[in-house]
């Protein structure tokens, strides 16, 4: 997926003054930035209220805009909170698949009697029937023992 450099950037410039506040000469080399890309951002981030200036050594530091929309995150309604439920049914799935699958690749003769036992006994059954003409199309049923008089 592409995606936009200009946000990437002013991502980046966040995450630097969030951690360290700094001018914009000295962000520019931490983050390997053009000073004047670092400027631009920086400027338009301080008009967005994403960043606001040190009043004491020209710097930068996080804005009250960022400020707020950390403060107004609801911790029960996070992205974890709202995907766990979700997530936990998919490591289930995931995991019975996984299972089945390792299951059948060690033992793949096993599954295939399992699953295939009932006809090849019905199959193996009727030649015997039909020889002894009690040829039949349904299953083989157990017959009672006969009484004694």
């Amino acid at each position: 997926m592409q995606t936009v450099q200009s946000i990437d950037r002013a991502f980046q410039i966040l995450e630097e003054v969030a951690s360290d506040p700094g001018g914009i000469s000295d962000l520019s080399r931490r983050l390997d930035l053009p000073t004047s890309t670092v400027a631009r951002l920086l400027t338009t981030l301080e008009r967005l209220g994403a960043v606001e200036r040190l009043v004491d050594d020209n710097g930068y530091r996080i804005g009250s805009a960022i400020v707020t929309m950390a403060g107004s995150i609801d911790p029960n309604q996070s992205l974890f909170a709202v995907a766990q439920s979700h997530m936990v049914d998919l490591v289930e799935q995931v995991a019975e698949a996984v299972v089945s699958e390792l299951a059948f690749a060690v033992c793949p003769g096993f599954f295939f009697l399992l699953l295939w036992l009932p006809l090849i006994l019905w199959l193996l059954y009727r030649p015997v029937a039909m020889a002894t003409k009690k040829a039949s199309l349904r299953w083989p049923s157990i017959d009672p023992p006969p009484t004694i008089h």
